[in-house]
């Protein structure tokens, strides 16, 4: 079967439904074989991350590389609370333990702690 460039759009949507956080973690996870056809890179890239055994990594890594990979998305932490920030800051900087992957939560995290001196000031 052929499959158009609309088509692969919307599979890739499916994968991985980029508007929100939300929609990114409740996006398949789970599909990492179409056949022996070219997939397009997008999809392609997407199905490896699917082929991963641990799907909340699988989730996470979605989330690093399509909602924080750029800076303005990094609003999304100015507003949590103290008690929150330091487990959202160690989820965002958490080691990634793939095999030949690096830690795509690292940049993210950087920019962070950049936007934030604050949050190192002594009083």
């Amino acid at each position: 079967f052929s499959v158009t460039e609309a088509g692969w759009v919307h599979f890739s949507h499916l994968l991985c439904d980029k508007s929100s956080i939300a929609s990114i973690h409740a996006s398949n996870h789970k599909i990492k074989y179409l056949g022996p056809q070219r997939l397009p890179k997008g999809v392609g890239d997407l199905m490896k991350l699917n082929a991963h055994k641990n799907k909340w990594e699988v989730s996470r890594e979605k989330i690093l590389r399509y909602h924080f990979q750029h800076s303005s998305n990094m609003q999304e932490f100015f507003n949590i609370s103290l008690e929150v920030l330091p487990h959202a800051l160690s989820w965002l900087g958490r080691d990634c333990y793939w095999k030949g992957r690096e830690n795509t939560g690292r940049t993210p995290l950087y920019q962070f702690l950049r936007s934030h001196p604050s949050l190192f000031e002594s009083k």
